[in-house]
């Protein structure tokens, strides 16, 4: 890989996405959404700094043709983190329908390979243990969104071809984790409002490097489900920062047809790493 587009390069997982690319060498161009991008987006630009591999296109002025000179696209407009109103639902239904369609017809042209970062949210709370053959009934307005994208997705690669994935990732933790999750709430001593997924958990930058890797990977699955390999870890960590135990939750991922994520950092480094970083913001 020399070069990718990340579609949602400010959101929590974009982010970092870029950030660990940058690292890696290649050239990024990051696509955003100024008017509904995150409050912090202009934070996360300071902090990459002036980089000669990165660049940024307000989404107003993407131009699909441009396409065909990156080797991957990741699309994750809709973090999979992200908390939505019925006010954005709607909002991004329309952005996503387009954008979405115009990506994967000329991604097919150009022979470009597309990674839709999804999450569990498509799945039913309920629901005590998914697969990637398990049927999705979202119970939150976050998987009703992502479900429709990834419906999209399937049948616009039924119709016209191309490489193009669904990655459904577990939630994310670590440095600029959004303060509408629960970790960070915790952190910053606000009222817990749990409105996450907690099937699974992974440190977001192990997460990047997870989905760099699978740009590597020789795979012909439309669905990809990306687990830390680690029980119980959202509790995990929601303990390590209360010091109390969250209500029990029953939800799990089947390992047999997962995909287990790097995973080289623990719970309490990643815990660690957040708390510093979430204190250095405050100073």
């Amino acid at each position: 890989m020399n070069s990718a587009l990340v579609v949602g390069c400010f959101n929590f997982v974009g982010f970092h996405l870029v950030e660990h690319m940058l690292e890696r060498g290649i050239e990024v161009t990051g696509v955003f959404d100024k008017v509904h991008s995150p409050n912090d987006w202009s934070d996360k630009e300071l902090a990459i700094g002036r980089n000669a591999n990165f660049e940024t296109i307000d989404l107003g002025s993407l131009n699909v043709t441009d396409l065909a000179k990156f080797d991957v696209v990741y699309y994750t407009l809709i973090d999979p983190n992200q908390h939505v109103d019925k006010t954005a639902l709607s909002l991004y239904q329309t952005i996503t329908t387009e954008l979405l369609a115009s990506l994967l017809s000329f991604c097919r042209k150009s022979n470009t390979p597309v990674f839709l970062i999804s999450s569990y949210d498509v799945f039913n709370e309920n629901d005590e243990v998914v697969s990637t053959k398990s049927i999705p009934n979202p119970s939150t307005l976050i998987g009703r969104l992502h479900l429709l994208e990834e419906r999209l997705l399937l049948d616009l690669k039924k119709a016209l071809g191309g490489i193009a994935t669904i990655v459904r990732v577990p939630t994310a933790f670590g440095p600029w984790q959004p303060q509408t999750m629960v970790y960070q709430q915790i952190i910053d001593g606000e009222e817990i409002v749990i409105k996450e997924n907690r099937r699974d958990m992974m440190y977001v930058r192990d997460l990047a490097e997870t989905l760099y890797m699978l740009y590597y990977q020789e795979t012909n699955e439309a669905i990809i489900h990306v687990i830390s390999g680690k029980k119980n870890q959202w509790d995990k960590g929601f303990s390590l920062l209360s010091r109390s135990k969250p209500t029990p939750y029953i939800g799990k991922v089947l390992y047999e047809d997962a995909y287990t994520g790097v995973t080289v950092t623990t719970m309490e480094q990643g815990i660690s790493e957040q708390l510093k970083h979430s204190y250095a913001k405050k100073l």
